[in-house]
């Protein structure tokens, strides 16, 4: 999964979307990752995030979403505008 995630990444940057860099994909995804494991059983074993960096995987994916959707668009924009 996170090779696919990887090429996806840099997939969107070839074709001109810059969000989310590769800087907050490893800071955010660590997060998100961390914040799942202190779920676990296991959790005890690690170090606790304060509450303003935990995240959840669901809701960085629907951020990222959105975020790439409008940049999409607009980048649709601008082509239909270039093009008229």
């Amino acid at each position: 999964m996170g090779r696919v995630l990887g090429n996806l990444l840099s997939q969107l940057h070839g074709l001109g979307v810059r969000f989310p860099s590769q800087q907050q994909l490893d800071v955010l995804g660590g997060q998100a990752l961390q914040t799942a494991v202190l779920a676990t059983p296991w959790g005890k074993r690690y170090q606790l995030l304060p509450p303003d960096q935990r995240r959840s995987f669901r809701t960085l994916v629907d951020d990222w979403s959105t975020m790439i959707e409008q940049r999409i668009n607009a980048q649709l924009g601008e082509q239909k505008d270039k093009a008229a």
